[in-house]
């Protein structure tokens, strides 16, 4: 066993789970020999427990247990010195109970700084790992990325953001549909990959809708200036109330309106203007977690124009085959609709409707 002034690797190891039977038994021998540092191998042990991220031999993690080791070391030295100072050698009993009580609250207030470095920090083991924020159907939920800046998730949403983010760049990709409010910052650019579509902004709020097998991107901004860009080729700015339709070979952006009707439903609004029926109903199936089975292929032809606030699904649904004059009927999620008898060869229109309830939105961590 090494001497009492470098018991650092054994112990490290220890920690880490990395030492063969016959050393684990020198190090427990080593600590019951020296009472003053049991409490605090027992708070870098609870510290540690369990976490697979110590127990690998990942980037910055060996620093970390040196560190940590390195903090209880010293606070126990400095609380033997200061003690020795205070209490005479006739005290000695009571200042040995004082130390160690004093120890423990050491150890304790140690570990709290060892469990909040942990929780504040994400370890990277390398370059391409990626944290990912998911929402299923009916969910939304709020994100906070580490520079500050907030994402909204509409359901059934997707959000990588890489261990590099806030670099060099503030790159992160989306399948669905989010609300982003950047944090304005002139050293990394913020960028949204969506499928073959860049949108990059230094600090502006914005909507990126594109879902998996769509062809389209959307990208309507709220405030500031945007760029968007297909693959490597220069962006095309879109402004305040302007909307940007991108596909693999084009983007045209419209002049400067409302976009509310792609930010309402942030508050549980669904607005539809002039929509085409398959995209309201992808629509439904997100944010009411249905299926629905089309009886009749007519009743996805035509747009619909229709604002539904906080609606709750049956209701939705009831007002939804009014509006598409149709029937329908439910086993479980599974919603089939059907054309009325009455309906067939009648000529779809634009309609307008809208009913509130409400509903959540979900926050999750930074």
């Amino acid at each position: 066993m090494p001497d009492d002034s470098k018991p650092e690797e054994l112990i490290d190891s220890y920690l880490a789970g990395e030492l063969p039977p016959e050393l684990v038994a020198q190090v427990r021998a080593y600590v019951e020999a020296h009472p003053g540092r049991r409490g605090v191998m027992a708070g870098v042990h609870a510290a540690f427990r369990g976490e697979p991220f110590l127990a690998a031999s990942a980037q910055g993690t060996d620093g970390l247990r040196r560190r940590v080791w390195r903090q209880l070391e010293q606070e126990l030295d400095d609380r033997t010195r200061r003690d020795a100072r205070q209490e005479t050698s006739s005290r000695g009993a009571r200042s040995f109970t004082r130390m160690f009580a004093g120890l423990g609250v050491a150890s304790v207030a140690l570990l709290g700084i060892i469990l909040v470095h942990r929780t504040a920090q994400t370890p990277q083991t390398s370059p391409n790992d990626v944290r990912t924020y998911r929402t299923v159907a009916t969910q939304r939920a709020r994100v906070t990325l580490s520079d500050g800046s907030h994402v909204t998730l509409a359901p059934s949403t997707t959000l990588r953001v890489t261990s590099q983010f806030g670099r060099s760049t503030r790159t992160v990709e989306l399948n669905g549909e989010a609300y982003f409010d950047v944090t304005a910052t002139t050293h990394a650019p913020f960028i949204v990959e969506s499928g073959t579509i860049r949108t990059q902004v230094l600090g502006t709020t914005f909507v990126v809708r594109h879902y998996t097998n769509d062809p389209t991107t959307h990208v309507a901004v709220v405030a500031g200036k945007v760029a968007v860009a297909r693959g490597t080729t220069a962006g095309i700015p879109v402004t305040a109330g302007m909307v940007a339709v991108a596909t693999d070979s084009s983007v045209v952006t419209t002049t400067p309106g409302d976009v509310t009707s792609y930010t309402a439903w942030r508050n549980g609004t669904l607005i539809f203007r002039y929509t085409p029926i398959p995209d309201v109903l992808a629509t439904f199936e997100r944010w009411y977690g249905v299926e629905f089975r089309v009886a009749d292929s007519t009743l996805t032809r035509g747009h619909l124009t229709a604002s539904f606030e906080d609606a709750p699904r049956d209701a939705a649904l009831a007002t939804l085959a009014q509006l598409l004059n149709c029937s329908i009927s439910a086993d479980g999620h599974v919603i089939t609709l059907q054309v009325k008898q009455n309906a067939r060869g009648m000529t779809r229109r634009a309609v307008h409707d809208s009913f509130t309830t409400s509903t959540p939105v979900r926050e999750v961590g930074r």
